[in-house]
């Protein structure tokens, strides 16, 4: 009997990557559980710091003598919502500040009511128009840099806001109290999305933005790196002056974070609820995937090309560089959500191993630590008991959703792909205004 050592052989592979691609789905399996977990405890770390910390976090004094010069900068492109935020910062009970609006809109009637404004309120507003976009947001607020000085205009602090986000009356003045009296080099305050938020959508959305400061106000007190987000921060004028925005970035908040990190020897970060400003929630579902696939591809491209520099810069301890990581693959949870999910029923129901021993503990862990974190934006927001019934109902389905999400945008951030920056339409005064 002729043995066939040609199938044999064909068959002996075949178990043997059959094998490894089990051991490695287990392996994976173990891996984005562990993840999950890390990311878990980072969420609510940062919550247990927050709440054993409250009575500590900055707050202004109201007993300031002097008042330093201040600048309010708003770069816009077609954001319709900044003629009605516009009302409200030109009304700052502040004795000494200047708005300026980089406009690079190509919607000419949108501009000449910007400089209508201008007209009327001379005395406080700055209408600059570019040509352009040149640099994107970032070439936009270093347009900006280049006008304050270029002019002489005598400033100590800047704060910048996205087009669409509102402050209350005495709100600036709170900022520099908090600035002045902690020397601090940036104050983030809270986004929060109070605009639009009526709808169920809104209601999610508006929770969980403002659950992110909660975050970022306990890794400040942990040493993990708390962010500038791109609005709502008050920033010291010379560190601007000093480190510019990376131009055509579509992650130039957090790039601009990680470049004034690694200039300065010592960076004063406060993050805190205690100042905000009102923004709106994206008007649709077109517009809320875009803008959170240009953030979950523009934060990983930009952890990417600064991992060497700050990973093996020796000024940071281990606490700023873990925080440094767990925000570069922040959206990159997305990926490891859904595998976590699916992969004890691949391995057990297409490769008949019985996963049950790791059965996903670590999502579990992930999924109530970020609920907390959600729960906790719903709690700074004051939502009564019928808006946390739809946050409980509709939290699970909205972490899939924006998962799925993030997982397309690590994935073209991988493969080294951007996107192309786009306004994100709002809900509010102005939302019939937007172009899809």
């Amino acid at each position: 009997m002729q043995v066939d050592y040609v199938s044999l052989e064909l068959e002996s592979w075949g178990r043997f990557l059959g094998s490894a691609l089990v051991l490695a789905g287990i392996a994976l399996h173990v891996f984005a559980s562990l993840i999950l977990t890390m990311y878990g405890a980072w969420y609510v770390s940062g919550f247990i710091t927050f709440l054993r910390t409250r009575s500590l976090q900055p707050q202004p004094s109201g007993r300031l003598e002097r008042l330093p010069p201040v600048v309010i900068l708003v770069p816009v492109y077609n954001d319709y919502e900044l003629l009605s935020s516009l009302r409200t910062l030109l009304a700052q009970d502040y004795p000494n500040y200047r708005v300026i609006v980089v406009d690079d809109s190509d919607d000419e009637e949108f501009s000449r009511e910007i400089k209508m404004m201008e007209q009327l309120n001379r005395d406080r507003l700055i209408h600059l128009k570019r040509g352009g976009r040149e640099g994107l947001k970032a070439g936009a607020l270093n347009h900006a840099i280049d006008f304050i000085e270029s002019n002489g205009l005598d400033v100590k602090y800047v704060l910048i806001l996205d087009a669409d986000f509102d402050l209350e009356r005495g709100m600036l003045r709170r900022y520099v109290e908090i600035a002045e009296q902690y020397g601090a080099d940036i104050v983030q305050g809270l986004q929060r999305h109070s605009k639009g938020s009526h709808t169920l959508f809104g209601t999610v959305y508006r929770a969980a933005a403002s659950g992110s400061i909660v975050n970022l106000a306990g890794r400040a007190f942990m040493n993990m790196m708390p962010i500038f987000t791109g609005s709502c921060a008050l920033i010291r004028y010379e560190l601007l002056r000093e480190v510019r925005f990376r131009e055509n970035s579509i992650a130039e908040d957090w790039r601009w974070t990680i470049d004034a990190y690694l200039a300065k020897e010592t960076l004063v970060i406060i993050a805190t609820d205690r100042v905000y400003g009102s923004g709106s929630v994206p008007k649709t579902q077109k517009a809320f995937i875009r803008q959170q696939v240009r953030w979950s591809t523009g934060t990983l491209l930009e952890f990417k090309e600064t991992l060497v520099d700050f990973l093996f810069d020796t000024r940071f301890p281990a606490s700023t560089k873990l925080g440094y990581a767990m925000q570069g693959l922040l959206f990159t949870q997305g990926i490891w959500i859904y595998y976590e999910t699916i992969a004890p029923f691949l391995l057990k129901y297409l490769a008949g191993v019985d996963v049950e021993w790791i059965w996903p503990i670590g999502l579990y862990v992930w999924l109530i630590c970020f609920e907390t974190l959600v729960l906790s934006g719903a709690l700074l927001e004051s939502y009564d008991a019928s808006k946390l019934t739809v946050l409980a109902v509709l939290t699970i389905p909205m972490i899939y959703y924006t998962a799925l999400i993030h997982s397309y945008g690590t994935l073209k951030a991988l493969i080294g792909r951007g996107v192309r920056w786009r306004v994100t339409s709002k809900r509010g005064s102005y939302e019939k205004r937007y172009r899809e």
